[in-house]
């Protein structure tokens, strides 16, 4: 990203009566300019005038974690108990940080490879991790999206009290009205700009209503008997499981992190090939690892895990084209994927050039021009504010009233309350 503006006043003007708070949640919608002053304060970014904030003589003593998580990974360590002995030597937060890992479960997870992790998973890492530097500024940008409401209170808990005194901590995310136990949010002032490249980004907002030509025949029922799954070395993460889904209805799956939701998703889809059991559609064995992504389309938490092509045009239409659709049919989806999801301006941008926020829409869009008549989505809001949640709702009931069967993987109470699903609670 190049230098970085805001409209009016410095950014240093504008935050210089909250520089003393120890804690600060911020609030505001997408591209409002939070997670650039994040990035400012722990000096990713510069001032209008390409100044980095003078109060950081040594920028190694900030960090900054955003949405993409596996981002903060050093990529050093193949276990956790590595991971965490890189970041946690000498610190002086050794016996909270201690206590920490033993209360969100990161000792049960020593021996695994950091990669292997859960999102939600890998976010609590790296904030362990991050914290465990000592850091003067610590920025958290959307991360606690992706945590499950059961660690999210030992969280707040040691971010908002004297747990860290040597850090203060500035938080963004789109959800702090579903976190109990935090204090106050400051909104993000009318007058501040976000950075020149997204400003110059063609963004639209989502377009629930646009015309959507896609259309499929009612998606068969979809069964799972006796479905068993656990990584190499590892436990079972899915055990015995037996399922029955209609389609035309909304499901949630529901859980803490590392419970398997992802798992799931992707033994349905094909990527990962289950160790026992079957899947049927309708009455027939489905064995997707065969075929991945033919019937069940699955987007990604990740969504950088989907994108290859050079602009977002050719990254909706890639899947349907891989599938053999005429091109006629393919350019049809795309044009009315592009509107739907607010992208139609940004068509010849390279997707890998736009921040995570727009990443996630492209990979939202390109998931459902498949086709697929089962799709599973896997935190759709992640970095996404309540006015885009709403939209993604909206989007999800006009499938489900076109025939698809949809599985909504979500932390969000608010977005799970929009879709008013049948609930599937893994433990």
């Amino acid at each position: 990203m190049g230098r970085a503006t805001v409209d009016k006043k410095p950014v240093t003007d504008l935050f210089a009566p909250l520089d003393t708070r120890r804690f600060l949640a911020l609030h505001g919608p997408n591209f409002s300019g939070r997670s650039y002053w994040l990035r400012f304060i722990t000096g990713l970014e510069t001032d209008m005038d390409g100044r980095y904030t003078s109060e950081l003589r040594d920028r190694r003593s900030c960090a900054y974690i955003g949405p993409e998580v596996y981002n903060a990974i050093s990529g050093l360590a193949p276990t956790v108990a590595d991971e965490l002995s890189i970041h946690l030597r000498g610190t002086r937060y050794a016996d909270a940080l201690g206590e920490m890992q033993e209360t969100l479960g990161l000792n049960a997870l020593r021996e695994r490879n950091p990669v292997t992790l859960s999102g939600g998973e890998q976010a609590m890492l790296t904030m362990v991790c991050a914290l465990g530097l000592c850091p003067l500024n610590l920025a958290i940008d959307s991360t606690i999206e992706q945590i499950s409401a059961e660690y999210r209170p030992v969280i707040f808990q040691a971010l908002t009290t004297d747990v860290f005194p040597f850090t203060s901590i500035a938080l963004a995310d789109n959800r702090l009205g579903e976190y109990d136990g935090l204090p106050e949010t400051t909104v993000i002032p009318g007058d501040m700009g976000a950075p020149a490249p997204q400003r110059l980004l063609p963004i639209d907002p989502l377009d629930p209503d646009a015309p959507l030509p896609l259309s499929t025949t009612q998606a068969p029922n979809l069964q799972l008997k006796g479905l068993d799954f656990r990584y190499p070395d590892g436990p079972y993460v899915i055990r015995k499981m037996d399922l029955a889904l209609t389609p035309g209805r909304v499901y949630t799956l529901t859980g803490r992190n590392g419970a398997g939701k992802s798992t799931l998703a992707k033994l349905l889809c094909g990527v990962l090939r289950p160790d026992a059991g079957r899947i049927l559609l309708g009455d027939m064995v489905y064995d997707p690892w065969k075929s991945p992504g033919r019937l069940v389309g699955f987007h990604f938490q990740n969504p950088d895990l989907q994108l290859f092509s050079l602009c977002i045009d050719q990254e909706i239409g890639a899947g349907p084209v891989a599938q053999g659709v005429e091109a006629t049919i393919v350019q049809d989806r795309v044009n009315a994927l592009l509107r739907l999801f607010g992208l139609s301006r940004m068509r010849d941008i390279h997707p890998l050039e736009t921040p995570f926020v727009i990443r996630k829409r492209i990979a939202l869009a390109a998931t459902i021009a498949m086709g697929c008549p089962w799709l599973i989505l896997d935190e759709p809001t992640l970095g996404q504010d309540d006015t885009t949640s709403k939209a993604l709702a909206a989007i999800v009931h006009r499938l489900c009233d076109q025939g698809f069967g949809m599985i909504i993987v979500s932390h969000s109470t608010m977005f799970r309350n929009l879709l008013n699903g049948t609930e599937i609670k893994m433990s």
